[in-house]
């Protein structure tokens, strides 16, 4: 009887033993695997965050084009008005030319 529970003993050792070195191998994997999710991540992070600068870059060109459109719109309405009254001025000038000259 002393044989067959050390027979039963080693058994279960055995297994323990194995269960031991499954659990040490699945641990491992675990590990190497959040590892590699650390690393990786830190990487989609990093060009998630690239991306939104970009994006904020692209908005704020967007931006500063319009403003610089609706100051050359701005400034080519000031030119033609100035040119309009340019324009004036000589006309009234040649009028009033023409005026004296014809008394």
């Amino acid at each position: 009887m002393l044989e067959r529970e050390k027979a039963r003993l080693g058994t279960a050792i055995t297994l323990a033993e194995e269960i031991d070195e499954s659990n040490q191998a699945a641990q491992a994997e675990l590990s190497a695997r959040d590892d590699w999710y650390i690393q990786h991540m830190q990487v989609f992070e990093e060009l998630n965050e690239a991306i939104k600068t970009r994006h904020d870059m692209i908005d704020r060109a967007v931006e500063t084009a319009k403003e610089i459109q609706s100051k050359q719109e701005t400034f080519q309405a000031q030119k033609q008005a100035v040119i309009e009254e340019i324009k004036q001025i000589e006309s009234e000038e040649d009028s009033e030319d023409s005026e004296s000259e014809s008394e």
